[in-house]
Formats: structure tokens, C-alpha cells, sequence
């Protein structure tokens, strides 16, 4: 039976927009951009039996849309009360159709009793779905005891394991070709009627241990399950919801060591307790893998989905996301032991040979304190790296060598601006060394996290692997080499009080031992060459990306504010439940429209005069702009009172030749002066005046090809690039956006029309022009960043400041500053108009393009 539904037959350029400022159109947030997938979602409403008892009602369990939306405010507002929840509960109680008589004999304990005691026929709120507590046994071994069987060696049971069912849980899964042939081999079941459907759910799983609270033990060890056969877009964002709770792991309890003692008379030993935690998370998984589940998995499990159409639905697990020390509990592999990786029988000795040809062939069967001042120096240029985007680069804090509760994010924007931070801080072969070793990590990382693979992109994959692997052992074996690295302070207190604890008579040693570089020794570094293989099976990195599993957590912690903080799993899963249910019975009115949550603040002018935000922007167009004309520029007036700015030179002559090239053909018999100076005295201004806006925002096709924008602001994003001539040695100008302007522009001299002579609006962009610095080597070959300058404004053949058309503008650029060369005046003379106020009338002699 050929599948009843494509999943992409009313893809539509709004629902491959990723910016939060682009519009998405009056359905698009939820509903109707899962349309053709909502058999995999949480409830079909299309499909939903008017005449169910249990759906009678539009508010779920709550009599009337005050009682909802009151109790949909309180699941949905942050632990702790702020301006913005407050703003939120007035909206709640001015919205249309709010009641306080309605409210009357409602309180917080029958709200939460309605939600717990709701139920639906069918789909991820039926009975069938809830949550479940059980119980499972582990053995406690004791070296030199020895039992006729393992059934009968002694065991504990462990209470209070808080699981869904699998079946329960899947909703339904698109195909996938390996598994779908595999599966299309089998007999068909003779029960299934013609028009049933064979699909594939792909689970997802991610395991991640986290702490509740900054401060205490209190601790969470949570399993997630996605549905692969929604979009990644989807799936890694964590306001859509996409993730299912399938269970808490819980802690060893304190009675497991009584039980043990009562056993053996021994209290049990490190050892024991890391054998009973493995044991732990094994019988957890059986417990989920019942025989209804094996059942499903060989023969599939018949569904009538959301969307009406019968399926035949198999459950494949693809992915299973967790970091090491979890890896090896799931493959009861003892981790850093001899033979340390969960897919290979590489020895610990031979890790280091990683990405030589025979490991590739074995498959198929040190850090550096620098001194005082110099780690200043590094602390000071992070703090001063540019961000980027809305949250691709962030503002890094005061002491970043610290690394300092770093989340992976953190390391990834380490890695993206570093190379900069590091030139000329050691001496200079070391400074070599280092910067190819950073170039061909960052070019390995962006690989890694690439979106969208060929079979092109993954051959400079295994290319990248072996140079950057290579890299690393030449770093080890000689920048390492010729430096001594002692501990930090704080790892040193740490080891002595790990030593203090082996007993009376340890006697730790105080002194700052000598640390060893120890990278090419890991397990993890010994993965990285099985990244494109991985990819090449079961796609790209962001489908078992652990970042995602871990932003899940920001849930869990919520919830665990509003617990009494005893037996808190239990908990937890009921305000999961409570929360998703009310989610999924919310109304579009009770919520603010998106034209009012994604606006820019608004920005002022040294007049005070705000600039009017910008609404959604629609992603077909290439930029947008304000229209207002709050912040006019009186021409003649702003000359005069910048008339000592070199950046104001030129001015009026470089405008009208801008405006001139986007209205009037250009002679092509005088290159350098393509138009007349009766045609230039022909461009008219209209009452001299330009309007100044602070914001630009630009569309752009990413290479996934999904729709995203940049913001550009003069004060704090102001970088461009845009394309380069034809016979330019780079592909990109670059250039700094000093002020953003529009304007009512006519032509009224030789050749002009009536069009013309009205005139049009015309946006442009005031720019100040960076050049390529010829002397420099860069690129993948060089392994460096393309190094650029500023131009030289006391040139009189260049040209520093220029305009710019909006169109031409590709997107935001990441130019960071080259420390080590430090900062000169001599490109340009003081300026206020040029530079920011901390910038104190100088430039960096260089700049670097993040690539």
C-alpha cells in the first residue's frame, strides 16, 4: 500500500523560516505547519469524535476558558515572577471571554485534580498513556562469593521507577529505506485489509544526568524519546515541545548499602556500588522493552493515526544520545579501561594513533599554563570579542580561562573566535603550532555540525579528521613537549582532599604536580574519525546532537521548583503531564499574537526621538526597513555641523553618484567617470532631507536551504559583506555600516522621464570600506583567517566611505579585532561619525573574517 500522505506536499516558504522576527503567517506557528505530519503529533483535533464524553468540551477538563486560561498562565510562567509574567497575567485576565465569576469555588488543587483525572479516548492523553511506578531487581555480588546460579545470588529491589510505555508513546513514523525494504521482505499480515499503511517510527533517545539546583544533591536522571520522523528544525527546538519523558532513573538508595551489609557484614565498596548502577539502568531498560514492545518491534503494531489513515506502525530505535561515562554503563564497559570504546576493541595504548591509516584499518576490526600576564592578555581580548547574531556568538564574561560552569555552546563560540585571542602569545613556532591546531579543530567542528552532508562534503570530512588528527599529535609531540604544566590551584586542593579521604594515614602530597597533555589518550578523541560514518548511516550530528536532550532539562528543573522536594520524580512527571495537556487544548486567542512578541525595542537618537520597530518581515522579501521619518536629517545643518569629520568628506558627491547608479545607466566609454556632471546636478533630494533608521534586517538562504535573517545595527552589529567584482582575488567586500538612511530621491536632468522626475524612495546604507590584506595567506590551505584593514583614508586614490544598497547586501559579517596588532589612528583622523564612543578616535590595525 503506497503511503495516503506527503509529509512534504505543502511545504511553504514561511515553514523553512528560522528567524523569531521573520513572519510566519496566520497558521503557520503550530497547526498548520505539522498539517501533513500531525498523525505523529500529540492529538489530531480534525479527527476527534464530537460525540466523546471525554472531548466535549473545547477547555479539556476545565468548565469555561477563565478556569483554563488562569491555570494554562500558571504552568506556562517562570518560577520565579517577573515584569513580563506579570504583563502576562493581565493579559490573561482583560482577554476576551474572562470571567471572575467563573472562578468562583476554583482553586489550585482542582485545577491540578481535573488535569490528573483527565482523560481521552485515544492519542497521548488517553488512559492508556499515563504515567506508571514500578520496581526492579539487581543483584549484589561480593568478590569470592559464589552462588550455584545467578538466580540465586542475593538481590535488592529498587522502588520508585516513574515510566511511560513505549507503545503508548509512539504516535507514528514515516519510512525509512534500510528498515522499510527489510520490513516489506516480511509476509504481510493476512489480518490487514488493503489500504493499511507500513511505517516506520524512528525513537530517538537521549540519557542525561542532571543537578536540580545549584546548590544541594538533588538530582535528575531523565530519559528523553524523539520522533525522527518530524523535522530536526522541529525537534531541536525546545519551545515546540517535541520531546516525550519515558522515564526518571532513579538513585541508588540508602537501603541498598543496609541490605548489603546485613548480606555480607561488609558495607559494599566503590566498585559494587558502580556495578549495581549499571545493573540499575539495565533492568529499567527490560522493564520499558516488555514483551508488548518486542511484540510491536518484529511484528508491528496496528494504529488508526490523527490524520485517519490506518498504519502497520514498526518502532526502530535510531539514535541513543548520552556522553561517555553513560555509554559505558548502557554497554557494561568499564570506562578509561584497557579497552575503553563501546564500538571497537581499540587498546587504551593505541588511542593516541587515532586518524592513521591503521586505525582506520584497527576500526574495522598536553594542556599549558601560561604565564600570569598572558593569561590576562587572553581574558581581556575574549571580553572584548564582537558578538554575532542573536545568539550565535555571545558576550564572554570576565574570566573565561577559568571555564567556569561552561555549557557545550560555550566551547563551540570558544572555538569559532580563538585564533585571534591566541596569536602572539607564545613564542613563535608555538604560536604556529597552535594556530594550525585551532584553524583545523574549527574547520572539523563546522564539518561535524553541518545540517545538510553530500557525498563531496563528507569526503572533506575524512580528509579534515585526518589533517586535524594529525594536528593534534604534532601539537602533543611538540609545542606540549617543551612546556612544563602544572595543575591549577584548585585542582590541587581538589586532590588532596580526595587523597585526605583514603583514610588516617594518607599523607597527600600539596605540591602542584605536573600535568601531562592527555587528549590523545581519550576515548572521545579516539570517536571523532567515526563521525562521517555515523552520518553517512543514520544522518547528520543534529539528530543525536546530546545539546539537544540537554536543553529538555530547563523543563525539568521548572518543575522541580514547584515540588516539595521529597520523592520529586513522581512529581515531576505529573506537572509534565499537566503541562503538555494544557498545551495541547490552548486556544490561538489565548495567546499574544506574534505580531507583538517578536518586536525590536525601540532605539533613540541623541535627541531622544525613538525609532519606530519593525514588524515580522516577510521572508520572500530581501530586507526590510523602517518607513518612518521620526529621525529627519536636515542635510545642509548636519554638514555643517560635522564639517571637521573626515568621514563627512565627500559626502553629498559620493550620494549622488550612489543614487545615480541605482537610477541611470552608466557610459560605458569613461570608466572612471561613468556619469556626467549634468547628470550628477540632476539628482535631487527632496527637501534636502534623509531620514536615519538604527536597524536593517536581512533574509538569506541558508545552505540547508531554510530562510534566516540577520539584524544589522551601527551600534552594536554593524558589520556587512557583500559580493565582490569579478576580478576581485576575494569573493567578498566587507564593509561597517556607520548609519542606515532612506530617502525621496528624483532625477531631473538629461534623458529623465516623468517617473523620474517624481521621484522614489530609496533606501541605502552608509558604509566605511575594509580591504583584503594581500600580505597576509589565508584560506584552508594557509589555514588562516582572511586578514583585514581598514582603508587608508590620508590615501587620496581610495575611497573609505562609500553607500550601499540594501539588495546587495548578503548578510551580517563576524570581522573580529587582530589583538595582537594592535590599534593605530593613522588610517583615519578623529571621528566621531567613523567610530563608536569606546573606541577613543583609533582602529585595530587589523581585522580578522570569522569563517
Amino acid at each position: 500500500m503506497p503511503p495516503q500522505r506527503d509529509p512534504e506536499a505543502n511545504v511553504s516558504l514561511e515553514s523553512v523560516c528560522d528567524a523569531p522576527t521573520l513572519a510566519k503567517g496566520p497558521e503557520e506557528p503550530a497547526a498548520q505547519r505539522n498539517k501533513n505530519v500531525s498523525w505523529l503529533g500529540r492529538n489530531d483535533t480534525s479527527k476527534v469524535d464530537k460525540t466523546d464524553t471525554h472531548t466535549g468540551s473545547q477547555f479539556g477538563p476545565f468548565d469555561n476558558a477563565s478556569q483554563f486560561r488562569l491555570s494554562d498562565w500558571h504552568y506556562n510562567a517562570a518560577s520565579t515572577k517577573s515584569m513580563g509574567s506579570f504583563d502576562d497575567l493581565i493579559d490573561v485576565i482583560v482577554s476576551n471571554g474572562f470571567n471572575p465569576e467563573d472562578l468562583r469555588g476554583f482553586n489550585a488543587d482542582s485545577a491540578q485534580a481535573r488535569l490528573d483525572g483527565y482523560a481521552e479516548a485515544k492519542g497521548t492523553f488517553s488512559e492508556k498513556d499515563g504515567w506508571r511506578e514500578g520496581s526492579v531487581e539487581i543483584p549484589l555480588p561480593k568478590t569470592g562469593e559464589k552462588y550455584p546460579s545467578e538466580q540465586a545470588a542475593p538481590t535488592f529491589t529498587v522502588d520508585g521507577v516513574h515510566y511511560r510505555s513505549l507503545i503508548e508513546l509512539i504516535c507514528g513514523a514515516a519510512q525509512d529505506t534500510r528498515e522499510y525494504e527489510k520490513i516489506r521482505a516480511q509476509p504481510r499480515n493476512p489480518a490487514d485489509g488493503p489500504d493499511v499503511e507500513i511505517a516506520i517510527c524512528s525513537l530517538l533517545v537521549w540519557s542525561d544526568a542532571t543537578h536540580l539546583t545549584n546548590f544541594g544533591a538533588a538530582s535528575l536522571w531523565p530519559f528523553y524519546v524523539y520522533l525522527g520522523n518530524l523535522s530536526k528544525y522541529i525537534r531541536g527546538m525546545p519551545t515546540e515541545f517535541a520531546a516525550h519523558h519515558l522515564t526518571y532513573i532513579p538513585s541508588l538508595p540508602d537501603q541498598l548499602k543496609n541490605a548489603y551489609t546485613e548480606i555480607y557484614g561488609v558495607p559494599p565498596s566503590d566498585d559494587v556500588l558502580t556495578f549495581c548502577k549499571r545493573e540499575l539502568i539495565q533492568q529499567i531498560w527490560l522493564l520499558l522493552l516488555d514483551e508488548k514492545f518486542m511484540e510491536a518491534y518484529e511484528h508491528g503494531i496496528l494504529v488508526e493515526c490523527g490524520d485517519g489513515v490506518t498504519r502497520r506502525i514498526f518502532p526502530r530505535f535510531f539514535t541513543y544520545s548520552a556522553d561517555y561515562p553513560e555509554k559505558m554503563l548502557l554497554t557494561a564497559v568499564k570506562p578509561l579501561a584497557n579497552h575503553p570504546c563501546p564500538r571497537c576493541l581499540i587498546s587504551k595504548e593505541h588511542i593516541c594513533e587515532t586518524g592513521t591509516p591503521e586505525d582506520m584499518e584497527r576500526r574495522s576490526e598536553t594542556r599549558m599554563d601560561t604565564p600570569g600576564l598572558q593569561l590576562q592578555e587572553f581574558n581581556r581580548r575574549m571580553q572584548n570579542m564582537p558578538t554575532f547574531g542573536v545568539d550565535t556568538i555571545r558576550k564572554f564574561w570576565s574570566d573565561v580561562s577559568a571555564r567556569k560552569q561552561l555549557a557545550a555552546r560555550d566551547y563551540e563560540d570558544f572555538l569559532i573566535v580563538m585564533i585571534p585571542a591566541f596569536e602572539g602569545l607564545l613564542p613563535l613556532h608555538d604560536d604556529q603550532s597552535v594556530a594550525n591546531l585551532l584553524f583545523k579543530l574549527a574547520n572539523w567542528h563546522a564539518l561535524a555540525k553541518l545540517r545538510l552532508h553530500t557525498e563531496v562534503t563528507l569526503q572533506i570530512f575524512r580528509a579534515a579528521t585526518s589533517h586535524v588528527t594529525e594536528a593534534v599529535r604534532h601539537f602533543a609531540n611538540t609545542t606540549c613537549e617543551e612546556w612544563t604544566t602544572l595543575e591549577l590551584a584548585k585542582e590541587t586542593k581538589a586532590r588532596v582532599r580526595r587523597e585526605e579521604r583514603q583514610g588516617p594515614g594518607a599523607v597527600p602530597d600539596r605540591e602542584r604536580k605536573i600535568v601531562c597533555y592527555n587528549v590523545p589518550n581519550t576515548p572521545k578523541y579516539h570517536f571523532m574519525p567515526d563521525y562521517p560514518s555515523s552520518i553517512e548511516e543514520i544522518g547528520t550530528t543534529d539528530n543525536g546532537n546530546t545539546q539537544v536532550g540537554e536543553l529538555e532539562h530547563r523543563y525539568a528543573k521548572q518543575f522541580y521548583a514547584r515540588t516539595n522536594k521529597v520523592a520529586y520524580e513522581k512529581q515531576i512527571a505529573k506537572h509534565m503531564r499537566r503541562a503538555s495537556l494544557l498545551r495541547s487544548i490552548r486556544r490561538p486567542h489565548t495567546a499574544k499574537s506574534s505580531e507583538d512578541a517578536h518586536y525590536e525595542p525601540a532605539e533613540e537618537d541623541a535627541n531622544n526621538r525613538p525609532d519606530s520597530p519593525l514588524p515580522l518581515t516577510d521572508p520572500r522579501d530581501h530586507y526590510a526597513i523602517s518607513k518612518t521619518r521620526r529621525l529627519c536629517v536636515r542635510l545642509r545643518n548636519w554638514l555643517a555641523q560635522n564639517r571637521h569629520d573626515p568621514a563627512a568628506k565627500n559626502f553629498i558627491p559620493l550620494l549622488k553618484d550612489h543614487f545615480a547608479s541605482r537610477m541611470l545607466d552608466p557610459d560605458p566609454n569613461n570608466v572612471d567617470m561613468p556619469y556626467s556632471n549634468q547628470q550628477l546636478d540632476g539628482i535631487e533630494i527632496k527637501d534636502d532631507r534623509i531620514y536615519r533608521h538604527k536597524m536593517l534586517r536581512v533574509n538569506y538562504m541558508t545552505y540547508d536551504v531554510r530562510r534566516n535573517q540577520d539584524t544589522i545595527k551601527p551600534n552594536t552589529h554593524p558589520d556587512i559583506m557583500v559580493l565582490a567584482d569579478e576580478d576581485s582575488v576575494h569573493l567578498y567586500w566587507y564593509a561597517r555600516v556607520l548609519d542606515i538612511f532612506h530617502a525621496h530621491v528624483r532625477y531631473t536632468g538629461p534623458g529623465t522621464t516623468r517617473a523620474m522626475r517624481e521621484g522614489q524612495h530609496m533606501d541605502f546604507l552608509w558604509v566605511r570600506w575594509f580591504r583584503l590584506d594581500d600580505s597576509a595567506l589565508s584560506g584552508f590551505q594557509a589555514r588562516r583567517l582572511p586578514r583585514l584593514s581598514f582603508m587608508d583614508a590620508n590615501d587620496p586614490d581610495n575611497t573609505p566611505f562609500g553607500f550601499v544598497d540594501p539588495r546587495d547586501v548578503i548578510r551580517g559579517a563576524h570581522i573580529l579585532p587582530a589583538f595582537d596588532h594592535g590599534v593605530t589612528d593613522d588610517l583615519l583622523g578623529p571621528s566621531e561619525l567613523a567610530r563608536r564612543i569606546g573606541d577613543h578616535d583609533e582602529d585595530y590595525a587589523f581585522y580578522y573574517v570569522s569563517m
